[in-house]
């Protein structure tokens, strides 16, 4: 099974002729039932506090968008839950900060966007 994906670039660019012929041939043998990051990928993402889905026969652009937001909306939920259930977070738990307006946050929101921005 040969799955085609749309291509942004020209199609006489080597550099997205070779990714999309790598990422079909990582998703066939995903299909397949061989060892792969791609499985790797999408048992993690399964496996996270709060689940995001990674379906790779729909593996297109905003797919992969959707599933970065996906990310973001899980981490958003999950961290601060698990900032305030942690014995080994105590320093974090109801810590607050100024921030460079002056308004007065939690760290846990601060924490939040810095995961944002590292997705």
């Amino acid at each position: 099974m040969v799955t085609t994906l749309p291509c942004a670039h020209p199609p006489t660019s080597c550099y997205s002729l070779s990714s999309n012929l790598d990422l079909q041939e990582w998703m066939t043998m995903h299909a397949a039932g061989v060892p792969s990051w791609l499985g790797d990928l999408i048992l993690v993402l399964h496996l996270l506090p709060v689940p995001v889905s990674l379906s790779p026969a729909t593996l297109d652009v905003s797919h992969v968008e959707g599933v970065r937001n996906a990310l973001r909306v899980s981490m958003s939920k999950s961290l601060p839950d698990a900032i305030t259930k942690s014995d080994k977070l105590l320093l974090l738990q109801d810590r607050q900060e100024r921030n460079k307006d002056g308004t007065i946050s939690t760290n846990a929101r601060r924490l939040m966007s810095r995961q944002n921005a590292l997705i």
